[in-house]
């Protein structure tokens, strides 16, 4: 059972009246952690994604500049 009594921890005012309450409720609910949670390592897998593909190097191993270049006939 939950009986709201206001207690006043500081007094702030002669008049007799309880500043605004504050029921010490977490801004954060599970839902919000969950999302921020999942959207930030979904963010992370992503930079890493671009990342890899930003720094693929081409094979250059096996191309001869000088030599004979590939042709490919066009068959219609």
């Amino acid at each position: 059972m939950h009986l709201p009594i206001p207690v006043e921890a500081f007094r702030t005012q002669i008049t007799g009246k309880f500043s605004p309450t504050w029921d010490c409720v977490g801004f954060f609910t599970i839902g919000i952690w969950s999302g921020l949670l999942a959207s930030l390592l979904a963010v992370f897998i992503l930079a890493v994604g671009l990342g890899m593909l930003a720094n693929i190097k081409t094979m250059d191993r096996f191309d001869d500049p000088k030599g004979k270049t590939i042709f490919v006939p066009n068959v219609d």
